[in-house]
This record gives structure tokens, sequence and C-alpha cells, in this order.
């Protein structure tokens, strides 16, 4: 993968030709260089998700359009959105009293809580198992690293 030819385009215009152009352009191999060190997906497993993964009715497509279905605008975005505010409000509405802590940490456990919280919903892993929230924290700063598989 990192040795084929990378384009970069910096352009406002043509970026989104660039975008609409699927055929030459496919984000597969960047996910599958993601997946399998973030997720600690075994070999079987990462087989399975590649199989055919630019074919129409392989894994890899049929979760893209679940994707863009449920993204797209209308009824479950909307749903998604308002999951998401009602959350925002309650955090806000907790709280009632001056308190000395971290903006960041305090704003990154709000982020996490209703942003997670609108994808989840009531079974929520973020909320449910706070040491997943925290081990997210701390994997996102080795996003950079999983394309050359520094671990």
């Amino acid at each position: 993968m990192l040795t084929s030819k990378i384009y970069v385009v910096n352009s406002p215009e043509l970026v989104s030709i660039v975008q609409r152009n699927s055929k030459t352009l496919s984000p597969y191999p960047f996910i599958m260089a993601y997946l399998q060190p973030l997720l600690g997906l075994d070999d079987t497993t990462l087989a399975i998700i590649k199989k055919n993964m630019y074919l129409r009715d392989s894994y890899a497509q049929e979760v893209h359009s679940m994707h863009q279905q449920i993204m797209a605008p209308g009824v479950a975005l909307n749903q998604m959105q308002n999951r998401a505010f009602e959350e925002l409000a309650s955090l806000l509405n907790e709280i009632n009293e001056p308190v000395n802590m971290s903006i960041y940490s305090w704003v990154q456990a709000i982020f996490m809580k209703f942003n997670t919280s609108a994808v989840w919903g009531p079974e929520n892993p973020f909320t449910d198992y706070p040491d997943f929230a925290r081990a997210f924290w701390s994997v996102r700063d080795c996003f950079p690293y999983f394309l050359t598989n520094c671990q």
C-alpha cells in the first residue's frame, strides 16, 4: 500500500471531484491498515473483512452502505443528533457548583459521553465500562502510527 503513488489534492475545487470519483479512489486500504491494530483483529477475521472488499456484495461494501444510510440526512440522523443534544443538555444541567478540574479532561469526558450515547444509546460501552473510554483516548495518540504498524 505505501509503495503506491500518493496524490495530494490541495485545491478546494478539485477535492470534491476527486472524492466523487469512487472508481479510482478508495479508502479501504487505509481502513484495513487501521482495523487490525486498532481492534486487535486476528488474521482470520481480517481476511473475512478484506474478502472481495471492492465487490458490491462484500462485507466491507455492506458496512459502507449501512453507514451511508444511517448518516444520510433524514430520520435516523435526526434521531442520533437529538440523542446527542439531549445527553449534552443533561450533562450540562448536572453542573450545579464550581469545581476545580482540567478543562481539557472535562471536555474530553463530555464529548465522549454525549457522542457515544447518540450512537450506542442506553447500552453504551463507553459509559458502562469507563476503562474502555480511557483506553480510547490513550489509543487515539497512536492513530498516526497504525499505518506504519508501530504499536
